[in-house]
């Protein structure tokens, strides 16, 4: 009949962690083969049952392996880049991507894909645990996986300009003509694809959506929109509209999630009661709405610029 299994000491308890961890820690062995742990590559160990992140696995990953970092999605999950809903979010299934200077464990690839190339230390970010290639370096790889217009929509989330009392910092974490200096020197596969992405982010936008939306606009022929911009028409303060065409009197406001409660309803039937008030016309467009594509939002400005030009 089998022992229960000892228990491990606190420093390992309910984390993923490396087999010199363990030693260091005095497990041997014969303990880290017992079936309360589950070997996710050769020396790392999870708890059997432990619900797994993808920054857990990552920063075991990045302990085991001094030189690895990681890239492409896993970094932009790690950085909280906004993704689209197919690879926003990770599992256990889903391999973990990780640079490396050096071949490793190419049997691994069911919990790591490693990518061999070697980046200068200004392009690695070293946190706490986890190292990542920095923000526009992974905003660069992503071009192997994103479309040109989800490029666009996280070039806007870099560059956009913070709100310091909400998000704690009070820089962009890139300007644009950084983006576009990068996509120029990168090389390789989607290069064209990158550029002109670059090209089209622009600062203003507070959210994925309405970056998809002034894209669609744009493909449809229509002017530019100012992004966010305060607006002021007979001395009556309109707010800062998503998008805006000061020229026409028309603007856009998209109401995503954040808009369902009745406090920020009431705003906003107010603030628009005195856009109409001062004879503007605003235009919404809801999440729900937009889960079925641009056409139908698109089609509503392009004719209240049409009606006012």
């Amino acid at each position: 009949m089998s022992r229960n299994p000892s228990p491990l000491p606190a420093e390992l308890a309910g984390r993923v962690f490396t087999t010199e961890e363990a030693f260091s820690c005095g497990v041997s062995s014969e303990r880290l083969r017992r079936r309360d742990l589950r070997p996710l590559v050769k020396g790392v160990y999870a708890p059997e049952g432990h619900s797994l992140t993808e920054r857990e696995v990552v920063g075991a990953l990045c302990r085991k392996y001094p030189g690895a970092a990681a890239a492409g999605l896993t970094a932009a999950r790690l950085w909280g880049m906004p993704l689209p809903l197919s690879v926003g979010s990770w599992s256990l299934g889903t391999p973990v991507t990780l640079l490396s200077p050096r071949a490793l464990h190419r049997h691994d690839r069911a919990i790591v894909h490693w990518q061999h190339r070697d980046l200068d230390r200004t392009r690695i970010v070293h946190g706490n645990e986890c190292r990542a290639t920095s923000m526009v370096q992974t905003w660069i790889d992503l071009r192997h996986d994103l479309s040109p217009s989800w490029l666009v929509v996280i070039g806007d989330h870099l560059v956009r300009k913070p709100r310091a009392w909400a998000e704690g910092r009070d820089a962009p974490y890139a300007a644009v003509e950084e983006l576009v200096r990068a996509a120029r020197a990168a090389t390789g596969r989607g290069i064209v694809g990158l550029r002109g992405a670059a090209e089209r982010v622009r600062v203003g936008s507070d959210s994925p959506q309405e970056t998809l939306l002034r894209l669609a606009c744009a493909e449809a022929g229509l002017p530019m929109p100012e992004l966010n911009s305060p607006w002021i028409a007979g001395g009556e303060d309109l707010g800062t509209p998503d998008l805006l065409w000061r020229s026409h009197g028309v603007c856009v406001e998209y109401d995503g999630r954040t808009h369902l409660s009745p406090e920020q309803r009431w705003r906003d039937i107010r603030r628009e009661m005195r856009r109409r008030e001062q004879g503007m016309v605003e235009i919404r467009v809801v999440h729900e709405e937009a889960r079925h594509g641009w056409s139908a939002p698109v089609a509503r400005i392009a004719k209240a610029l049409r009606e006012r030009e």
